[in-house]
């Protein structure tokens, strides 16, 4: 559409006569800075709460899982709770077997010893607690360790208690298991012990049981006092085990190229054997090796026994005398055999340990004409460095 001349003078008069206000821009740039501003702080706010919201999930996350951890650990131990044994006939105050879970305790220990030895192990503390408790309560049972002492008993007056009921669920115990080299008394702890009648597997009546001999030993016990209670029951298995006999170090020997036996002096239905150093668990084994054999031991507390195997040239014949007087009998240190094991070496030493003679590859041509009669030893190394020891008397 075309505008006629008229209508082109109207629309510049229109213009030319509308004024926009002097601060009219500086207005508009401010309201656009500040919506400008305002968005912005509105993203900022959105993104740190995003982020602390986020954070929070992290560490709520962090504390289950550590909580959980936590839990399959207190299960974990739960499940492999250390026990207790007794070390008897030994200096050592305690052994302790972590692969196993047991502690061995030495009987003859003072009490504030054991604890304080408990206290430093690294045992989780309601396993402590217990085992105090097993060593207390054993070592006032053992029969050989109740003499000459005075067990304290509760001081309570049975006149304040005599028509008290007492929740003996709570304060009964009798350890599950007991392994003792020696017989023992047991016993049952419960405070106020007279308050109560006791019924024992065995027949007897009394509050405590003398026990020599292994077996599985159950008590009943009912308040005297109180007939609304039900009876208490517990059992104790127990292990009269005596330690085992010959446990000293034994000397044997063998010839090359052959087996040695070595067996142990027990009756493995009752006592536990490993072979140190080894996989077997036999009461005997046989070694083609020389060295140091350990057996481990175990019953009411675990011993060692010690073989030590040496190895000879069982073909080799070596004299214990020669008269070198030039009879041609005897007169020198003649080796029989000693011709199949090439590169031997003999050594010869006065008795104060001095070197009179050696030889790197010895040919049975010592005559022992530079020293006087008497006795000297004598040391031959074979070249597969078995070696073998003695005395030599010289005649002149």
């Amino acid at each position: 559409m075309k505008l006629n001349n008229f209508e082109k003078d109207q629309i510049q008069k229109a213009f030319d006569s509308y004024e926009v206000p002097e601060d009219y821009f500086d207005f508009l740039e401010k309201k656009i800075l500040n919506n400008t501003i305002h968005k912005r702080k509105n993203i900022s706010n959105k993104i740190l709460t995003t982020s602390l919201l986020s954070i929070s999930i992290a560490i709520l996350s962090i504390i289950i899982y550590i909580n959980n951890k936590n839990t399959y650990q207190d299960i974990d131990n739960f499940s492999k709770n250390y026990h207790f044994s007794i070390l008897s006939n030994d200096s050592n105050l305690y052994v302790l077997d972590d692969k196993n879970k047991i502690l061995y305790l030495n009987i003859d220990s003072n009490e504030t010893s054991v604890i304080n030895v408990l206290n430093e192990l690294n045992i989780p503390e309601n396993q402590k607690n217990s085992i105090k408790l097993n060593f207390k309560l054993l070592k006032n049972n053992l029969i050989a360790y109740n003499k000459d002492k005075n067990i304290e008993s509760d001081k309570t007056s049975s006149a304040k208690i005599k028509n008290e009921k007492m929740d003996i669920t709570t304060s009964l115990y009798m350890p599950r298991e007991i392994c003792s080299e020696k017989p023992i008394l047991l016993s049952p702890s419960i405070p106020n012990i007279e308050q109560y009648n006791f019924k024992w597997s065995n027949g007897e009546t009394g509050n405590k049981i003398y026990i020599s001999e292994s077996g599985t030993y159950s008590i009943t016990i009912t308040p005297i006092n109180d007939q609304t209670s039900k009876p208490l029951y517990a059992t104790t298995k127990v292990r009269i085990l005596p330690p085992p006999t010959d446990i000293s170090p034994k000397h044997l020997s063998g010839c090359v190229g052959s087996e040695v036996t070595l067996t142990l002096n027990i009756d493995t239905s009752k006592y536990e054997v490993e072979w140190m150093n080894t996989n077997k668990k036999s009461k005997s084994i046989n070694v083609s090796t020389p060295g140091v054999y350990v057996a481990k031991i175990i019953g009411c507390q675990t011993y060692l026994d010690t073989f030590v195997v040496s190895f000879y040239h069982c073909d080799v014949i070596i004299p214990n005398a020669i008269t070198p007087n030039g009879d041609g009998v005897n007169d020198r240190f003649e080796i029989k055999n000693i011709e199949k094991y090439p590169n031997t070496q003999v050594y010869i030493y006065s008795n104060d340990g001095k070197l009179i003679y050696q030889s790197k590859n010895y040919q049975n041509d010592w005559d022992a004409s530079d020293v006087r009669a008497g006795t000297y030893m004598y040391k031959i190394i074979f070249q597969d460095k078995i070696s073998q020891n003695g005395t030599l008397l010289i005649i002149k």
